[in-house]
Formats: C-alpha cells, sequence, structure tokens
C-alpha cells in the first residue's frame, strides 16, 4: 500500500512537471516550498503513539533490553557502516562527515507491513515486539544522530565534552519528557468516567504536546519523549481504560485511523516532492547512479546482516532470546520507510550543502525506501516459509482444525433452525452452500425439513421474546402495582394523549427490532432504512391510527425511472434485462420489507401489549393487527404469484445470517483468548470475502419462464 501511494506520488510529481496540471500544479508548487520539519511535525507524533500505545507491555519490557541494544549500538554499527560505504566506495567524492550524515538517514527502519504479515502468518509476538519496538526507538535515535552530524557536515566544531552532553540531554531529556506528560495525562483521564471524546482529545492533545516541548522549549529528543508517553500510557493506562471497553474501543480505532491517515499522507506528499524535485534536478543524474542505487540497496542490507551478526552473542543471552531463523527475519525486515524520506527532504534543502549532493542523496534515499518496500516488503513470507516460522506450532494447528470444526457445527445449526418458515417456506441450501463456507453435509430429505421447520420456527420466535423481554425498560421492570399508581397518575391526561403515547413507544420498539433484524443478517441496509423511514412517518402522526404500512406499501410500486423506459423502442432483450434486474429485485425487496414488518409488529405487540394492559394499549394493538393482515395478504399474494421469489428471498435472509453468525463466533474466539488475532484472522478474512462475494454479487431471483408457463397449463 505504501509503496503504491509512493508511486502515484512520484508520477504526480513527474508529470506536474512536464505539463501544466491546473490548479493542482499550483498545489504541488506551494508543497515544493514546505519545511520538511513541519512533515515530521505533524505527521510523526501521531504515527509513533499509536505504535508505541498498541505494543503489549509485558513483552515489550521482557524484550527491552534488545531493543535498546539494536536501537543504539545497531543504529551506530549501521550509521558507520553505510557512511564508510558512500564515502569509500561512491564517486562523488563526499566527505566523513557528510557520509555519516547520510548512514544516518538510511539507518533508521519502518518496518509496519512486515509486523502486519507477522501478525497475520502468527508468527510470534515475541519478534513482532522486537522488530517494531526496535522501529520505535531507532527513529529517535537516528534522528539525534542526524542532528548532529547534519550539524558537523555544515561546519560547525563540537569538543568532545559537548558530544557527550549532547548524547545525554537528547535521549534521555526525551524519555523524561515523556513520562511526565504520561503521567500527567494519566491524572487527567483519571478524573473522567466514561467520556470517549474526552479521552480521545487528552490523548491526541498530550501527544503533539509533548512532541513539541520536547523539541522546541527543552531540546531534546520529540521523537522519544513521544515513544516514552505512549508506552508508558500502554503499560500504565491500558488497565484503566479496559475497565470500559468501549472507551479503550473508541481510542484504538482512533489512533489506528489517525496514524493510517499520517502514513498515507507522508508518503504520497513524500512522493509528490521526491518526484518533482528529480525532474527539475534532473540534469545532475546520470545512468550511472541506477547503478550505485542498486549496489546501495544490496550493501544496506548486508549492514544489516552484518548489525545483527555482530550483536547475535549478546541478543540471544537477552530477553527472550533470539535464535538464527528469528535473526534473518530480523535482518530481511529492515525496511525504510517514512522517518528516511523526512530526513531526505531536510537535507535536501540545506543550502550549505552543493546543490549536486543533495539530489543525489534525495535519488538515493527515496530509491532505498522504494526497493525495501517492494522487495524485502513482499518476500518477507517466503522467508518466513524458508525458516519455517510460518508453519505454527502443531498445538496451534489443532485449535485451528478444532476451531474450523467448531464453525461448521455452529454453521449447520443455525442454518437447520432458520432454513424454513411459515411466510417464506424453505431456503436453497445449493445456493447457500455457494456463498457460506464451513458448511458440512446437505440436511436430509424433505421430510426431514417438514419434520424440523415447525420447531425451529418456534424455537427462534420464542428465543427473540425472551431476548425482548430480558431487554425491558426500567418502567417495564416495576412490579405491578408500581405501574398501577403510575397509570392512575397519568389519568390526568386525555385518552387521546395517553393513545398517542403507546403509539409512540410502539413504534420505537418497533424501530428497534428492525435494527436487530439488520444486525442479525434477516435484512439488508436498504430494507432497514426503507422500514425505518416508514416508522419515522408514522411517528409524526401519532395523533392517527398506525399508519406505518400505508407508508412502506406506499413505494412498493415500480420504478419511475422503469415505468418510463417502458415507453422506449428498446429492444426485447435489453428490456427482459432491465425487467430481471429492477422488477423482480423491487419484488424481493418488497417481500423482504413485508416479511421484516409482520416480525417486528408481532415482537412488539407482544412487548408493549404485555407492558401496557389498557385500554389504549388494546387500541394499538387492534391497529398493528390489522396492519399485519394486510401485510400478510401481500406476502400471501405474492409468494403465490412468485415462489421462486420466496424461495430467493429465504436464501439470501440464510446467506446473511450465517456470515454474520461466523463472524460473531471468531470474533468471540479471538477475545475469549483461546486464538490470536493473527490466528484468526485468516479465517475471518475468508468469511469477510464471501460477504463481499454476495453483497457484490448476491443470487438473482428469477422470475417465470413463459416457455414453462405455458406448457404447463393443461389445454
Amino acid at each position: 500500500y505504501t509503496v503504491a501511494l509512493m508511486l502515484i506520488g512520484l508520477a504526480i510529481g513527474g508529470v506536474s512537471y512536464a505539463c501544466d496540471l491546473g490548479y493542482l500544479s499550483n498545489s504541488i508548487d506551494q508543497w515544493q516550498s514546505i519545511d520538511p520539519h513541519l512533515l515530521l511535525f505533524a505527521f510523526l507524533p501521531g504515527l509513533i503513539f499509536e505504535s508505541a500505545f498498541s505494543l503489549e507491555w509485558h513483552t515489550l519490557r521482557k524484550c527491552i533490553s534488545q531493543v535498546t541494544l539494536l536501537a543504539t549500538v545497531g543504529v551506530v554499527i549501521g550509521q558507520v557502516l553505510i557512511g564508510a560505504f558512500v564515502v569509500l566506495v561512491f564517486p562523488y567524492g563526499w566527505s566523513w562527515q557528510f557520509g555519516l550524515m547520510v548512514g544516518a538517514t538510511l539507518c533508521v527502519t519502518d518496518p509496519v507491513a512486515v509486523v502486519a504479515l507477522l501478525k497475520e502468518l502468527g508468527a510470534s509476538k515475541r519478534l513482532s515486539t522486537v522488530i517494531e519496538g526496535e522501529s520505535l526507538f531507532n527513529d529517535g535515535t537516528g534522528i539525534v544522530l542526524f542532528t548532529l552530524f547534519v550539524e558537523i557536515a555544515k561546519g560547525t566544531s563540537y569538543t568532545a565534552g559537548e558530544i557527550v552532553l549532547f548524547f545525554l540531554q537528547v535521549p534521555l531529556g526525551g524519555v523524561a519528557v515523556g513520562i511526565a506528560f504520561a503521567l500527567g495525562t494519566l491524572f487527567w483521564l483519571s478524573r473522567v468516567y466514561n467520556d470517549s471524546m474526552v479521552d480521545i482529545s487528552l490523548t491526541l492533545t498530550s501527544c503533539y504536546l509533548t512532541f513539541f516541548v520536547a523539541e522546541e522549549v527543552c531540546g531534546c529528543s520529540g521523537i522519544l519523549a513521544v515513544v516514552a508517553l505512549g508506552a508508558y500510557m500502554g503499560a500504565v493506562g491500558k488497565p484503566y481504560f479496559q475497565v470500559r471497553k468501549e472507551t479503550e474501543e473508541s481510542l484504538h480505532h482512533f489512533w489506528e485511523m489517525c496514524a493510517y491517515c499520517t502514513n498515507t499522507a507522508i508518503f504520497i506528499l513524500a512522493g509528490v516532492i521526491i518526484g518533482r524535485r528529480l525532474c527539475e534536478e534532473s540534469a545532475y543524474f546520470q545512468w550511472q547512479d541506477a547503478g550505485w542505487l542498486l549496489l546501495l540497496y544490496v550493501y544496506v542490507n548486508v549492514a544489516r546482516a552484518i548489525t545483527v551478526a555482530l550483536l547475535y552473542p549478546v541478543l540471544k543471552r537477552l530477553g527472550y532470546g533470539l535464535d538464527p531463523p528469528n535473526a534473518a527475519v530480523v535482518v530481511w525486515g529492515g525496511l525504510r520507510g517514512a522517518v528516511s524520506l523526512a530526513l531526505a527532504l531536510v537535507v535536501s534543502l540545506e543550502t550549505e550543502f552543493d546543490h549536486k549532493d543533495r539530489a543525489i542523496v534525495l535519488l538515493h534515499v527515496g530509491g532505498i525506501v522504494i526497493l525495501t518496500l517492494c522487495v524485502n516488503g513482499s518476500t518477507t513470507a517466503w522467508i518466513l516459509h524458508l525458516v519455517g516460522l510460518d508453519s505454527g506450532s502443531t498445538n496451534m494447528h489443532k485449535v485451528l482444525s478444532d476451531v474450523r470444526q467448531e464453525l461448521t457445527d455452529m454453521t449447520m445449526t443455525s442454518y437447520l433452525e432458520l432454513f424454513y418458515d411459515d411466510l417464506l417456506g424453505g431456503a436453497s441450501y445449493d445456493v447457500v452452500q455457494g456463498y457460506v463456507g464451513a458448511m458440512g453435509k446437505a440436511p436430509g430429505d424433505k421430510s426431514t425439513e417438514t419434520v424440523h421447520k415447525r420447531e425451529t420456527v418456534l424455537a427462534r420466535m420464542k428465543s427473540t421474546f425472551k431476548r425482548l423481554v430480558s431487554n425491558t425498560s426500567i418502567e417495564e421492570s416495576l412490579p405491578q402495582n408500581v405501574l398501577s399508581r403510575k397509570e392512575s397518575k397519568a389519568k390526568i391526561h386525555t385518552k387521546e394523549e395517553v393513545v398517542m403515547d403507546v403509539r409512540n413507544r410502539f413504534l420505537q420498539t418497533v424501530m428497534q427490532e428492525y435494527t436487530t433484524l439488520l444486525e442479525s443478517g434477516h435484512i439488508d441496509i436498504g430494507t432497514n432504512l426503507r422500514l425505518k423511514d416508514s416508522v419515522n412517518v408514522a411517528m409524526d402522526r401519532t395523533s392517527e391510527p398506525l399508519c406505518d404500512w400505508d407508508e412502506l406499501s406506499r413505494h412498493f410500486s415500480e420504478p419511475k425511472l422503469w415505468v418510463g423506459l417502458k415507453l422506449v423502442p428498446l429492444p426485447l432483450v435489453v428490456k427482459n434485462f432491465i425487467n430481471m434486474h429492477t422488477t423482480t429485485r423491487l419484488l424481493a425487496a418488497n417481500l423482504q420489507a413485508s416479511v421484516a414488518f409482520v416480525t417486528a409488529h408481532r415482537i412488539a405487540g407482544k412487548h408493549v401489549g404485555e407492558a401496557f394492559e389498557t385500554k389504549a394499549g388494546r387500541q394499538v394493538m387492534e391497529e398493528s393487527d390489522q396492519m399485519c393482515e394486510r401485510a400478510l395478504t401481500y406476502v400471501y399474494d405474492l409468494k403465490m404469484s412468485f415462489p421462486e421469489l420466496a424461495s430467493n428471498v429465504k436464501t439470501m435472509e440464510v446467506i446473511r445470517h450465517l456470515l454474520i453468525k461466523q463472524l460473531e463466533f471468531l470474533h468471540a474466539a479471538a477475545h475469549t483468548g483461546v486464538l490470536e488475532s493473527g490466528e484468526v484472522s485468516n479465517l475471518v478474512t475468508d468469511v469477510e470475502q464471501q460477504l463481499k462475494k454476495f453483497l457484490s454479487d448476491p443470487p438473482i431471483p428469477k422470475g417465470h419462464d413463459n416457455k414453462n408457463l405455458i406448457e404447463s397449463i393443461p389445454l
């Protein structure tokens, strides 16, 4: 994804240089002059905080010694190796100061794609933590080294004492600032209860304020300050958030979205800016530079391997240890990304450096980012397979096999409970099996369906009533004598006001039941909107008898566009095609809405009838019964005219319900701890793909075949 964004950005930048794109070219011209430090200040804090906050503290605490070693000593070794290569091998005549600055730019890793792949394949969480933790910490140390050597390359001289003081103040000061802000943020969060908006606002403000104070006020590392902030809040604050599950989920969803947007913006903006500048400075490039870029890519991976090899004797004795297969993934997973791009843009605007040198640095750093993302990122799965880290343990395979079997059993049980009802009839098992995976053997003959159909319908209705009654309001759970007293007080109102109040409560219950039917897959989104629109109209007219069926059935006629097209002299084949995809689909939607209307009114009638055993309640129930009779008449007439249409609607209902049940089952398995999120992700992806297939290409309701219809008439 990031590779595609950067390539698109490069293409836009190149095209804008070659031709005038109007407003887009003007916008790109303004982005060209943007200070790269603004990219760091605007985008990096959110990206860094999300990663640090999402780390599992127990695993990070155990791996912190390995992470620290790789992010400090490892970064210095990588910087020296790359810096020496570009000074001694490249033909550009760079000084050692300039070469070490380039080395600091290229020693920062960004393994977002690798970490995502490790989680998807169910690889060790310890390995993912080491790679992601190293990336977070070496962002800070790499920028510290880059800041120092930029000044040295520009001619600033430092004494040994000043350098030591610099390395003490910048990294350690950043960590101290981050922890201080984390303590303050948690103090304020402890004064807030169950308010996700305040929690998000506090964490967002703290993230950017920490970065700004550390960089501009205290003169230390803003990146390390945000890392310390996120890690400390993740360690100490997560138990606080977990008490309120909805708040925790909202917070994590917000920061995931924030990281996604910032990562997207960084790569596409960097691509546009780099693409435009490379075109403007193409006079400085030669074909040989492409060969030097490929050689540098190979050496960057070699330098990474040398770094891990030198530190391996210590790494295997720290934390959870590090064996050769995991070390190979650490080497190959050292991708370069957003931070390297931002630092290269900083170099390109340093006027103290030679114009050609700045252009060459931008070319090589941008090329290394693209190559590592394309080559290393896309082949990590093959490396994992090669070293045997994608197979998982024998126990994991057994657990996954058991989960698949339980998923199949649950799916078949749900199918047998739902495949038949009195209104629509039975679903087509063959069609359901084509859309729903994890289906077992087909049920028995039709006699089996006959035996089960009424029991399953009654059981489902009974469970629905039980669920509905268990979710009654506080008023409905009061003792009968309390309700009687409340009703006696209500007598001061007129009879019309009491009836209007009961109608309003009844319609609210119907509205809630439509939401329940949508969430369980019994109706689709379009039908849900039509049903709720009819309820909203009826709620505006509670002074009149219930009229939501009148409003719903008013839209059952053919679309005006199709009525107009019938008058257009189109070929018969075209008209038949349009008829199949409009009229039959409209009738199917009408049938689905009618059945849902009857179901919701029946449940709401039982619910409200038990709560309001009064004359007003009985009047509203009579109004509901009358509309249900009209709706049932429409359903039976449509079913008699188009029996295959009713089967199609029932089949689609079963497919939606089963796929939603499968997703709920898999998410529950992950939340209970039986499976890790990475282990269950493939199963979830399969079900989601089946759901996408169903939504994009649902089974088409088939109308009457004229030939078969004529042949069925004994004339």
